[in-house]
C-alpha cells in the first residue's frame, strides 16, 4: 500500500515489518549464527548502502503515500516486530486523516495464537473487508 497506493481498495497488516531497522534490532543473541545471513538477504542497518536501501524499503517511511484504509492486527508481546513498528504506522495514518483500525492483543506475540483473540482478529477483518470491498466491481477489464 505504500509502495502502490492505487493498487489496493483497502490493507490488512498482521503482525508485518514496517520498519527494517527496529526489525533488525530484533534479532535476539541466540539467532547471531543466522544475523549474518539476515544480513546478507535484508541489509545490515550499520552500513551506509544497505541503510538506504532498508529505508526505502521500509513502509513506514513512506507512510504518508498510503491512502486506502488499513486494518493492523499486532501482539503486544511479539519480539520479532516489535509493537513500536505498528504504533509508528498507525500514528502516521492517523496524523494524515487515513482511515486505520488497530486490534492490540497483550497477550500475544508474533501471531495470535489464543483462539478467541483469533475468532476476534478474523471477526474484525472479515468486517472490515466486507466495508471496505463492498464496492469493487466484481470483474476488472485489463
Amino acid at each position: 500500500m505504500a509502495f502502490t497506493p492505487d493498487l489496493y481498495a483497502c490493507g490488512i497488516d498482521y503482525v508485518g515489518v514496517s520498519n527494517l531497522f527496529s526489525f533488525m534490532g530484533t534479532i535476539p543473541p541466540y539467532w547471531e549464527p543466522f544475523k549474518v545471513m539476515m544480513y546478507e538477504m535484508v541489509g545490515n542497518p550499520e552500513e551506509a548502502a544497505d541503510s538506504i536501501l532498508l529505508k526505502e524499503a521500509s513502509p513506514v517511511f513512506h507512510a504518508d503515500k498510503i491512502v486506502k484504509p488499513l486494518f493492523v492486527a499486532q501482539g503486544a508481546q511479539d519480539p520479532r516486530v516489535n509493537k513500536d513498528e505498528s504504533d509508528q504506522m498507525v500514528a502516521a495514518m492517523k496524523a494524515r486523516g487515513v482511515e486505520v483500525e488497530y486490534m492490540v492483543k497483550d497477550n500475544e506475540g508474533h501471531g495470535f495464537h489464543n483462539e478467541e483473540n483469533r475468532f476476534e482478529f478474523y471477526r474484525a477483518m472479515d468486517a472490515f473487508l466486507a466495508n471496505h470491498l463492498k464496492n469493487i466491481p466484481e470483474k476488472v477489464d485489463m
